[in-house]
């Protein structure tokens, strides 16, 4: 069986999976749980599109924790492949490849995409203690963000934090409970997508503000 993803910038953003066992998930349904590594191969994926939408839509396909570091002018980045029977490497071997310059690294507890000059050094702070309860995924991660922890390192980095606006402010998956000891901030967001269900952070560095440069980390806009 044929998986189509569509090709225009506008419909790349509401992604459709046709799986090799049958239709996926409705979006909001595949949200209520975390996914787990799916064990049944996609026969085929095309896709023309931006990168965040296409990784968004597969780590939640392959139930893998997946990170895009990116910067803000390089968010539509634009990616095409077309796979047969392909695994999670595959794919993001197949993005790579579509985007020069960019790459992909194995991490604790899931994967991260970013330029081939790295990622964030920021996504190294060490955490010492993070606990939350009934929050969903933004709320989680806004709650991370104001760690005194956290809040020195951007210091430390000049840099700012910022809330993501629009859609990727908007509530992620169920609503939970977490806590966490001793890891890096890299590894937090990894266990909060993988308890919300979206299985996605997106981490994108503007710069050339008058007040410096910030981040926001959120979700792709659905």
């Amino acid at each position: 069986m044929k998986v189509r993803l569509p090709t225009t910038r506008l419909l790349s953003t509401l992604l459709t999976l046709h799986l090799a066992a049958g239709l996926c998930a409705s979006g909001a349904a595949a949200q209520q749980r975390a996914a787990a590594p799916r064990t049944e191969p996609i026969a085929r994926i095309t896709y023309s599109g931006e990168m965040a939408s296409l990784l968004a839509k597969m780590a939640q396909e392959f139930g893998v924790n997946v990170g895009l570091v990116i910067d803000a002018n390089q968010l539509r980045r634009p990616v095409k492949l077309d796979l047969n029977y392909p695994t999670m490497p595959d794919v993001l071997d197949a993005v790579v490849k579509s985007a020069p310059g960019f790459e992909w690294r194995e991490t604790v507890g899931g994967v991260e995409v970013s330029t081939v000059r790295g990622g964030s050094a920021l996504l190294d702070a060490p955490i010492s203690s993070f606990r939350v309860s009934d929050v969903d995924q933004a709320e989680a991660v806004e709650l991370l963000m104001s760690l005194p922890e956290v809040r020195a390192s951007l210091a430390e980095m000049n840099l700012q934090y910022r809330s993501p606006g629009g859609a990727a402010a908007r509530s992620a998956g169920e609503r939970f409970s977490l806590e966490l000891e001793g890891m890096s901030l890299r590894q937090a967001l990894n266990k909060i997508v993988e308890r919300s269900g979206s299985r996605f952070w997106l981490f994108r560095k503007f710069g050339g503000a008058p007040e410096g440069d910030f981040i926001t980390i959120g979700i792709k806009d659905r």
